[in-house]
């Protein structure tokens, strides 16, 4: 309920998943695919195509919308200040999209721990 702290919770966000998710999450992936090529899986296998679809709807969530969305909020709260209903909606909309988000992450470390079907 605090707005200055929900603000700056919002821009941190936006850095954050510019400069550090965004290259993190593509050297996961290479570090997968280079464990896909050296080690006893392959791409044939169930749990990593599923793996790689929920990878690509995370990474298409926070490219196409939780990024552009953080800084769409940022922008409204120097027009309407921090304490608007719009920026609160907003703020609310990231909030729910990150934790489907998250929960999408969670299925993919489950899939990469468990292998099912190995």
């Amino acid at each position: 309920g605090d707005a200055p702290r929900l603000v700056a919770f919002t821009r941190d966000a936006e850095w954050i998943g510019t400069r550090v998710m965004l290259p993190s999450t593509l050297a996961v992936i290479a570090a997968g695919f280079l464990l896909i090529w050296d080690g006893p899986w392959d791409l044939g296998m169930t749990w990593v195509w599923l793996a790689l679809v929920l990878f690509a709807i995370s990474f298409v969530i926070g490219l196409a919308f939780l990024t552009p969305e953080a800084k769409r909020v940022g922008d409204a709260i120097e027009k309407e200040g921090p304490e608007s209903p719009a920026v609160r909606s907003r703020i609310s909309r990231i909030f729910m999209i990150s934790r489907i988000d998250l929960v999408i992450l969670f299925a993919i470390v489950f899939l990469m721990v468990t292998k099912p079907g190995v």
